[in-house]
């Protein structure tokens, strides 16, 4: 009986803490037998101007780091782009920074709010992926993510990027996220 209690005391923090993890997609792929996951998004950055969601993407030992991107304004907005290695790094908590960089040509689609007074016109860059190192998997894992430096393209051509502060529960986030590819 002894044994039996203390084993229900063990297993409870366990189930009390387990990872809640959501799919848009997990299973084998059929032609080459490795594991394929993907992350439902969570918002990570929510401000006036921009919001952010970010998922992750596992197919066999490779982890992708997804985002994907809405810029609004009151007035019309270029179309950014991200061209294909151009940079997405995070400063860390412990004062190192990660360095990634975009695995595709992504381009910026269109989203007006008229609705809105005045009228807000957004951009959205969606799928930005940006393949992870076990390493930069490694040190997101152990440490806090305090800014995201996100480069890209404008319309215009100019290159550029802005800084996104990121709070204590949208870190978690992206820890929960990579700990469900794992």
């Amino acid at each position: 009986m002894k044994k039996l209690i203390t084993l229900i005391l063990v297993c409870i923090p366990a189930f009390l803490f387990a990872q809640k993890c959501k799919y848009e997609m997990n299973e084998l792929d059929k032609f080459n037998g490795k594991i394929v996951k993907l992350t439902k998004k969570e918002m990570i950055l929510n401000a006036w101007d921009a919001t952010m969601y970010f998922q992750c993407r596992r197919e066999g030992d490779n982890i992708f780091l997804i985002f994907e991107f809405w810029h609004c304004a009151y007035s019309k907005v270029e179309m950014p782009k991200i061209q294909k290695g151009q940079k997405l790094m995070f400063l860390l908590s412990d004062g190192s920074s990660i360095e990634l960089e975009s695995a595709d040509d992504i381009t910026g689609t269109p989203k007006n709010y008229l609705v809105s007074i005045p009228p807000t016109y957004c951009s959205i860059l969606s799928q930005a992926s940006y393949p992870a190192t076990p390493e930069s998997v490694e040190k997101l894992l152990r440490n806090t993510v305090s800014v995201i430096r996100f480069y890209k393209t404008e319309g215009n051509g100019k290159e550029g990027y802005k800084d996104y502060e990121i709070k204590k529960k949208n870190n978690e986030d992206i820890v929960d996220l990579l700990k469900c590819v794992l």
